[in-house]
């Protein structure tokens, strides 16, 4: 199973203010339904509890410390192993991991791709996502999308995956 990462950060890593995303960006919500569709999702409880329900046609993996947490529309694990094993248990070939902050960090080390879309600003927020570039990343495809109707800001989306790392 590939493991993923889905993100859309400002320049300086943002992710989230006031418990929503920082801007409104239609094409980059596009983008994320298409690559995701079909596919587990991996989130943190509060990321789910912001979104207040799973999103259509995506069986959702909720990842909490809370034991007593319950939710009849949605698998809850206590950690990001055990999200990855529901979901390769259950035949996914690609699980999405899509936040908050802690889900990534954690989903970080066990990444095989990052599908990274970098907003145009610096927005200040109160959720950051966490720093990726301690991992060596192959650029496989990116797209630059400007500022139009659907667009209020710039952006760009990279897919990334791990080099692999050579053991001699």
């Amino acid at each position: 199973m590939i493991i993923s990462s889905i993100a859309a950060v400002g320049k300086n890593l943002v992710i989230g203010v006031d418990g929503g995303l920082p801007w409104h960006l239609p094409l980059e919500f596009k983008h994320f339904k298409d690559k995701t569709n079909g596919h587990y999702v991996i989130m943190g409880r509060k990321n789910f509890e912001s979104i207040g329900k799973p999103l259509p046609n995506r069986p959702t993996i909720i990842v909490t410390r809370n034991k007593d947490y319950k939710n009849d529309e949605c698998k809850v694990v206590h950690s990001i192993e055990e999200a990855f094993q529901f979901a390769n248990a259950q035949g996914e070939q690609e699980v999405f991991v899509c936040g908050g902050a802690d889900i990534y960090r954690l989903a970080l080390p066990y990444l095989h791709r990052f599908y990274c879309t970098v907003v145009d600003t610096e927005i200040k927020g109160d959720v950051y996502h966490p720093p990726y570039d301690e991992f060596k990343w192959e650029i496989k495809e990116e797209v630059e999308m400007p500022i139009s109707t659907n667009n209020s800001l710039a952006w760009k989306y990279t897919l990334l995956e791990k080099k692999p790392q050579v053991k001699l």
